[in-house]
C-alpha cells in the first residue's frame, strides 16, 4: 500500500514536471513589447517534405509605413544545405476591413550550398491593424503546402479593441541593449530610463496604467517594460533588431537611444546606423540620451552621425525653450475628447537640463543630458511640445492619408490629359446617329440598294469606333505621362540627397511590368477614397527583387494614379559644378535635367542668377541683388501649382467611419502641411533670406534626381525645386 502510494505520487510529480516543462518552453524569453509575434513553420516537424523550415518575425511598432517582417529559411534537419535553393515567400496581410491599403508582398531568399539558414527582410506596407497574415512559400513553381496549411492564421498585429487606429498619434521606438531579457531578469533592475512617463503622457495611448492626477512610479525595468508592451504603437528592441533599410523605420515617428548604444551600433552594425541616419534625413526625430550633464559626448555623436559633413558645425545645438514643459499636446492635438485622460502636470523642476536640438536635412536630432530626467512628469512633453504638429503627426508630415477621405487629390492632375471630350463625343454620336439611320436609309432607298444596308451599317460603326480610339491615341499618346512636384535637398560635399515628390501618372496602356522604384524609396498611394466599401477584386501586389516593383493594382489604363515618393540617397554623382575665375562665377548643369531658374550664393555671400540651362550646358551667371529672381521664382512656383480642375469632378465630402472616431475630430488631411510643401514655401516666400554662402536654389522642369515608376514616362508641367550645398 505504501509502495502504491509512493508510485502514485511519483507519477503525479512526473506529470507536473512535464507540464511545467511544456509551459516554460512555450513562454517567450521576454515580454513582446510591440505588436506581432514569432511564428515557426511548419508547426509539426516529424515529417517535412521540403526539408526546410520557415520562421516569421513580425514584431514591431504599428503605424503607417513599411513594416519590417523578418523571414528566416533554415535547412531541416539542422545542418548545411547540400545544394543551392531559391524560395519565394508571399505574405498577404489581412485586416478585416475593406477600405485599407494592404498589398500582397513577394520576396525571394536564396539558401546557398553549405549554409544552414538564410534571412530576408520583407517590408510590408501597413495602414491598419493586421489581424493575420496569410503565408505561401514556393520553390520554383512548386508550392510548399506544409507551410501554407500551417500559416493560415499567423497573428501579426494587435488584437482589435485595445486602441483605434490613428494617423495623428505618434509611434515610439525605444532602443536599448538591455532589452530582450526575461521577466526574472527585468525585475529588480533599473537600467531603463523612466520611459513609462513618456508613453503614458501621449494622448491617444490608453492611460489605464496611471491614475488621472499623478503617475505611478515604476519600481524596476519590468514595470517600464510592461507599460511599453501594453501599447502596440510603441516597441522596445535591442540594437541588432533594427532593420537594415530605413523603410523598416518608416512606421516610427520617434526613436530613443542612449549614446552608448548608438556608439555600439556605429561600430558593429554600419548598415543599421546608415538606415537610422537616412530615416532622420527624410523627417524622423532621433532622441539620444545620456550624453552627459555637460553634454560631453556631443563630438562623438556628431562623428557617428556624420553631422559635420552634412553642412552643420559643432556647437550649433539649440536648447529647447522651457515654456515647452506643459501638458503634452494640450494646445493642438485634443484627443482627450475621445475618452483618453491627459494626466495633470506639476510645475517643471528648474534643475532639469534642457534638451538640445540640431536639424539633419529634413529631420531633427535631440540630445538629452541624462535619461533619468524622464522620471520628472514635466520632462516628458518637453521635446514634443517644441515641435510643430507636422513633425509628429503622420498625416500632416506627409500631407496625405491612407484611411480617410482626401479631397486634395485633384490638386495635382495632369493638364489636358485624361479629360473626357464630352462635346466632341456628343457631336460624333449625333453625326453617327444621323448617318447610320435616316441618311443611310434615304440614300439606299434612292439608289434602290436596300440590301447594301447589311454592309453600310457595320462599316459606319467601324469607322466611328476606330475614329474615337484613334483620337484618344493621338491626343493622349500610347505611353505614360507623369507630372511631378518635388523638393530635393542635395549636399554635394557629402554626396547625400533626400527627395520628396508627388507624382501623378496617366497611361493610355498600363505598363506590363507596373511601376518600378529603387529599394530605398517609400511609395505611398494617394487615393481619392481609402476604400470602396467592398473587397477589391484586384489587390495591390508589391514585389521585392533587385528593386521595388509595384506589379498589380497600382496603375490602370486611362486612369489617374497618384503617389507620394520619399527617397534618401547615400551618394550621388549629380551636382551643379561651380567654378570661380576672374571674379566671375560659372556653372555646369549636371543635375540630370533642364534648369529654368537658378540662384547661387557664393563664398562671399554675393548672389548670382541664371536662366534656362540645358543638361550639360555651361554658363556664366550674372551678379544680382536677388529681388528680381526671387519674384520670378515665386511666380513660377505659384503658377505651377495651378491645375485645370473640372468643378464637376471635385467632391468636397467628409466620410465618417463608425468605431474609428479618433482622427475624425482632427482637421482634414491637406497637402499644404507636408514637409515638402513647407520646404517649397520657404523658397517661394523668402529664398533670399534662407540662402547661405556656398548654397543654391534651382527650379527644374525635369530631373533624374527624382525617381519615376516608369523609366520612359514623359514629363508634363513638372516642377522640381533643388536646394543644394557645394
Amino acid at each position: 500500500m505504501i509502495f502504491q502510494r509512493s508510485q502514485s505520487e511519483s507519477r503525479c510529480l512526473a506529470s507536473n514536471l512535464a507540464l511545467w516543462f511544456v509551459f516554460l518552453s512555450s513562454v517567450p524569453p521576454a515580454i513582446n513589447a510591440e505588436s506581432g509575434q514569432i511564428t515557426r513553420l511548419p508547426a509539426t516537424r516529424t515529417f517535412v517534405p521540403s526539408n526546410v523550415t520557415l520562421e516569421i518575425d513580425s514584431r514591431w511598432a504599428a503605424g503607417n509605413g513599411y513594416r519590417p517582417v523578418r523571414c528566416t529559411v533554415s535547412n531541416w534537419p539542422a545542418g548545411p544545405a547540400t545544394t543551392d535553393r531559391t524560395f519565394q515567400i508571399v505574405l498577404e496581410p489581412r485586416t478585416g476591413q475593406y477600405r485599407h491599403y494592404q498589398p500582397i508582398v513577394q520576396g525571394y531568399v536564396e539558401l546557398a550550398r553549405g549554409q544552414r539558414s538564410a534571412q530576408i527582410e520583407l517590408y510590408c506596407p501597413q495602414s491598419y491593424w493586421w489581424n493575420s497574415v496569410q503565408v505561401q512559400m514556393f520553390e520554383g513553381s512548386k508550392e510548399l503546402r506544409e507551410m501554407r496549411s500551417s500559416a493560415a492564421g499567423v497573428m501579426a498585429g494587435m488584437v482589435s479593441g485595445q486602441s483605434p487606429w490613428s494617423e495623428a498619434v505618434p509611434s515610439l521606438l525605444f532602443v536599448s541593449s538591455h532589452a530582450g531579457r526575461s521577466n526574472v531578469q527585468l525585475a529588480g533592475k533599473t537600467d531603463f530610463p523612466k520611459w513609462d512617463r513618456l508613453v503614458t503622457s501621449v494622448p491617444g495611448y490608453p492611460s489605464h496604467v496611471v491614475s488621472q492626477d499623478q503617475y505611478r512610479v515604476a519600481a524596476d525595468d519590468l514595470a517600464v517594460h510592461t507599460v511599453i508592451a501594453s501599447q502596440a504603437r510603441s516597441a522596445l528592441v535591442e540594437p541588432h533588431r533594427l532593420p537594415d533599410r530605413w523603410l523598416g523605420l518608416s512606421t516610427v515617428d520617434f526613436i530613443f537611444i542612449s549614446a552608448s548604444d548608438l556608439a555600439m551600433l556605429s561600430k558593429r552594425h554600419p548598415r543599421k546606423i546608415e538606415a537610422l541616419k537616412q530615416w532622420v534625413e527624410v523627417g524622423g526625430n532621433l532622441c539620444i540620451e545620456d550624453v552627459g550633464n555637460a553634454f560631453e559626448l556631443i563630438r562623438q555623436i556628431e562623428n557617428e552621425l556624420d553631422l559635420t559633413s552634412s553642412g552643420t558645425h559643432a556647437g550649433v545645438w539649440t536648447p529647447l525653450p522651457r515654456k515647452a514643459c506643459e501638458p503634452l499636446f494640450r494646445q493642438s492635438l485634443k484627443l482627450n475628447s475621445t475618452g483618453y485622460r491627459i494626466p495633470a502636470y506639476r510645475k517643471a523642476d528648474p534643475n532639469l537640463i534642457a534638451p538640445r536640438v540640431q536639424p539633419l536635412a529634413m529631420g531633427r536630432v535631440f540630445i538629452i543630458a541624462d535619461g533619468a530626467q524622464w522620471s520628472d512628469p514635466s520632462f516628458a512633453p518637453w521635446i514634443f511640445n517644441s515641435l510643430p504638429e507636422n513633425r509628429w503627426a503622420w498625416y500632416k508630415r506627409n500631407g496625405m492619408t491612407l484611411n480617410r477621405q482626401y479631397n486634395d487629390f485633384w490638386n495635382w492632375s495632369i493638364r489636358g490629359i485624361g479629360r473626357p471630350p464630352i462635346f466632341l463625343f456628343l457631336t460624333v454620336i449625333t453625326v453617327f446617329a444621323a448617318f447610320i439611320g435616316p441618311i443611310n436609309f434615304i440614300a439606299m432607298k434612292r439608289w434602290n440598294r436596300h440590301y447594301l444596308l447589311l454592309v453600310t451599317v457595320p462599316v459606319i460603326s467601324l469607322v466611328t469606333t476606330v475614329s474615337l480610339f484613334g483620337y484618344g491615341f493621338i491626343k493622349d499618346g500610347v505611353g505614360t505621362t507623369v507630372r511631378r512636384r518635388a523638393y530635393v535637398h542635395l549636399d554635394q560635399a557629402s554626396g547625400r540627397m533626400q527627395s520628396w515628390s508627388r507624382q501623378t501618372y496617366y497611361a493610355s496602356m498600363a505598363p506590363y511590368r507596373g511601376l518600378q522604384f529603387p529599394l530605398t524609396a517609400a511609395v505611398y498611394p494617394i487615393l481619392l477614397e481609402s476604400g470602396s466599401g467592398r473587397q477589391s477584386p484586384n489587390p495591390h501586389l508589391l514585389q521585392w527583387t533587385g528593386s521595388q516593383r509595384l506589379r498589380r493594382g497600382y496603375i490602370a489604363s486611362r486612369t489617374l494614379s497618384q503617389y507620394l515618393v520619399v527617397q534618401p540617397t547615400k551618394s550621388t554623382a549629380a551636382n551643379l559644378s561651380i567654378a570661380v575665375s576672374d571674379e566671375k562665377l560659372s556653372v555646369r548643369n549636371e543635375l540630370g535635367g533642364s534648369i529654368t531658374h537658378l540662384l547661387v550664393c557664393d563664398e562671399q555671400g554675393q548672389l548670382h542668377s541664371g536662366h534656362k540651362l540645358a543638361v550639360g550646358e555651361t554658363a556664366t551667371l550674372k551678379p544680382t541683388d536677388g529681388e528680381d529672381i526671387a519674384t520670378i521664382m515665386r511666380e513660377a512656383l505659384i503658377e505651377s501649382f495651378t491645375s485645370e480642375i473640372d468643378p464637376g469632378l471635385v467632391r468636397r465630402t467628409r466620410r465618417y467611419w463608425y468605431g474609428y472616431q479618433v482622427d475624425e475630430n482632427l482637421p482634414e488631411p491637406d497637402d499644404v502641411t507636408s514637409l515638402m510643401e513647407h520646404a517649397i514655401a520657404d523658397v517661394r516666400g523668402g529664398v533670399i533670406k534662407t540662402l547661405r554662402p556656398r548654397t543654391y536654389v534651382a527650379i527644374m522642369s525635369s530631373s533624374s534626381l527624382v525617381s519615376m515608376g516608369v523609366a520612359k514616362a514623359k514629363d508634363r508641367d513638372s516642377v522640381i525645386v533643388v536646394r543644394g550645398r557645394w
